[in-house]
């Protein structure tokens, strides 16, 4: 298969939304006996030329919230800067917040991720050649007192993983 390859995107105009809010939004996916809700998504965004300045995109459920801040570069190797923090809250999982980051290029990316609540884990990574032949180098950490509330046989079980992984998709190392 062909490499993917993205457009350069340039806005002939400028614009500005300040403000875009909707609410009670209700997904019926096929076969599904329940909708997804989104109780609400805002928007804030800018984009002039080949920069898109994305102020804020907030997405609320009745479960979780999240929010995405940065900018994107449309053109080129696609240069951005995204920020992400978000929370859920599932009686069968518990309480977990998030943040994260994902800055560089589609030639070099680095991402970062940090967990807390019942299980904490710390995730960092390179990605280079994301589109054409992507590499990567990784480490993940994760750690749990108790892994109880997952399944009763769990638990007083404790989590404790320190991981590695660097290669391709053709070719790969796994530690931990």
């Amino acid at each position: 298969s062909e490499p993917v390859q993205l457009p350069d995107i340039s806005l002939p105009i400028s614009i500005a939304l300040n403000e875009i809010d909707l609410e009670n939004i209700r997904i019926y996916p096929h076969g599904a006996d329940k909708p997804i809700v989104i109780e609400r998504v805002q928007l804030q965004a800018a984009g002039e030329n080949e920069r898109f300045r994305l102020v804020d995109l907030s997405v609320h459920s009745p479960q979780s919230k999240a929010t995405v801040r940065g900018y994107i570069q449309p053109q080129g190797d696609y240069p951005l800067d995204l920020t992400l923090l978000w929370s859920s809250d599932y009686e069968q999982f518990g309480h977990y917040d998030g943040e994260g980051s994902v800055q560089g290029t589609l030639q070099a990316l680095e991402i970062q991720h940090s967990l807390s609540g019942d299980i904490n884990s710390e995730l960092e990574a390179i990605v280079n050649d994301a589109l054409t032949a992507p590499r990567w180098d990784a480490s993940i950490t994760a750690n749990s007192k108790n892994l109880g509330r997952f399944a009763p046989e769990l638990d007083q079980s404790p989590l404790n993983i320190t991981s590695q992984s660097k290669g391709a998709r053709d070719k790969f190392s796994f530690e931990g």
